[in-house]
């Protein structure tokens, strides 16, 4: 009797067994897949993924100039109150002037 070397688990092939997708990219759960197929996918998801990136650091950027400029206009506000442009009785709410200790 004499085994055949696909059932030997010392036996190597150069390319190795065919494997089964198991990512849910086919509709037959009991596909098999080369490598080569494999690694073309990786590399769509790959090119995908720097996509998302891209957009995401676009969007990043554009909310860091919108909080730049927010910022900015606080600071302005903060500097002409320093400034004694907000200095003067503060009304209270019920439109009378309160003193200012």
């Amino acid at each position: 009797m004499s085994q055949s070397n696909y059932n030997n688990p010392s036996s190597s092939s150069p390319q190795g067994p065919p494997v089964q997708a198991t990512n849910g990219s086919s509709n037959d759960p009991t596909a098999v897949i080369s490598p080569q197929s494999e690694m073309a996918q990786a590399f769509k998801d790959l090119a995908r993924g720097e996509q998302h990136a891209t957009a995401l650091e676009a969007n990043l950027t554009n909310l860091e100039n919108r909080l730049d400029a927010l910022l900015a206009s606080i600071e302005g506000r903060a500097a002409q109150l320093d400034e004694g442009q907000g200095e003067g009785p503060v009304p209270d709410k019920d439109g009378k002037n309160e003193k200012k200790d």
